[in-house]
């Protein structure tokens, strides 16, 4: 297979990652628990502030946002307990389908489950016995060669990126790199990734671009209004001092989210070495802030809308090349059924 090929034709794509911010209220609020007064906080902060309302709600049918506010306002009228208030408002944030909406309280912290409807792709247990017996450690990145026949050039690199809440230098990548110097092809892995830094993405993704280059754009929320929003911003990228350009395939899901989602959208909307395969990205291409209610209680909206460098909106996530689930057959075997398919694909596109 030639690999070079592969993303022709294919749409470019970009996610920004979880960045927080805080918002200024419009005016001064006193502590209150009222569930009235903290729902139509919670209702006039969205309303105000959050961007994909158009991407969101009509995929939903003919419900508004307003409509949504009439629906709610005598449930919250009813209820009972911090709780019970807790979970309904949550549940008319969940209406959004946005994995950064969240509200969070001392009790809890509720949002969207971004799995929902999702293909099976990962058993951890399994995953992790591809990484024995020779694994090693860069930062967050845990990596080793998975070798065939018992020889090293028949070597296939293995990544393992489970999550990019720490940083992740140049330095740990050049350590990782030079020692799958040898790899044929090479496999990372990003399932269930939820995100974290950008910074990772962006050294990440600096590895495997080919040059420096725009890999999207992203435009903010300047007003009240659903669609006040500035002009387009570049998104730009540079490549880093050490390359990357061999045959590589990488391994995504419904998890793969935020800052993860913007090193898939980085990489596939640059690359033509790069092969994507599992499940559909969770999406998360949208900027959080956050806000604080009258009882205390902290909400996070997305407040930027992301595009690709085609100019399209890429909120929704990212489609893999080839979808690949894990199999019962795969799971009986002790195998990995999307890393059994990527080495088979990398040693045949390596020979």
């Amino acid at each position: 297979m030639n690999l070079t090929r592969l993303h022709s034709g294919l749409v470019d794509l970009l996610l920004l990652p979880l960045l927080l911010a805080c918002t200024q209220e419009p005016e001064e609020q006193e502590y209150t628990r009222d569930y009235q007064t903290n729902f139509t906080a919670l209702w006039t902060i969205l309303d105000e502030g959050y961007c994909f309302f158009d991407d969101k709600l009509p995929a939903s049918g003919d419900t508004t946002w307003n409509d949504l506010k009439d629906i709610y306002t005598p449930m919250v009228q009813q209820c009972q307990s911090e709780d019970e208030f807790f979970d309904l408002m949550v549940e008319l944030m969940r209406h959004l389908k946005d994995g950064h909406v969240n509200l969070v309280a001392p009790f809890d912290v509720g949002g969207w489950n971004i799995y929902e409807g999702s293909r099976y792709c990962l058993d951890s247990r399994i995953r992790n016995l591809y990484l024995q017996p020779h694994m090693r450690r860069a930062g967050s990145i845990y990596y080793t060669p998975i070798t065939y026949n018992g020889h090293a050039a028949d070597s296939i690199g293995y990544m393992v990126i489970p999550s990019f809440s720490a940083s992740i230098s140049l330095t740990h990548l050049h350590a990782v790199f030079s020692r799958l110097a040898h790899c044929r092809g090479l496999i990372i892995d990003m399932r269930s990734n939820g995100g974290g830094l950008l910074t990772n993405a962006d050294r990440l993704a600096s590895v495997l671009i080919p040059s420096d280059t725009v890999v999207g754009y992203m435009s903010t929320k300047t007003g009240p209004g659903h669609n006040d929003f500035g002009p387009l911003k570049e998104i730009k990228l540079a490549r880093a001092p050490f390359s990357w350009q061999r045959p590589t395939v990488i391994l995504m899901d419904r998890g793969t989210y935020s800052a993860a989602n913007s090193l898939v959208a980085y990489v596939k909307g640059t690359t033509r070495h790069v092969l994507f395969m599992g499940d559909r990205t969770g999406g998360g291409g949208g900027l959080p802030r956050s806000s604080e209610l009258p009882n205390g209680w902290w909400l996070r909206y997305s407040s930027s809308r992301m595009y690709d460098a085609q100019r399209h909106s890429i909120e929704g996530g990212i489609e893999p090349d080839i979808i690949q689930e894990q199999t019962d057959e795969a799971t009986a075997q002790r195998q990995d059924a999307l890393i059994e398919r990527a080495i088979t694909i990398l040693l045949e596109a390596t020979k």
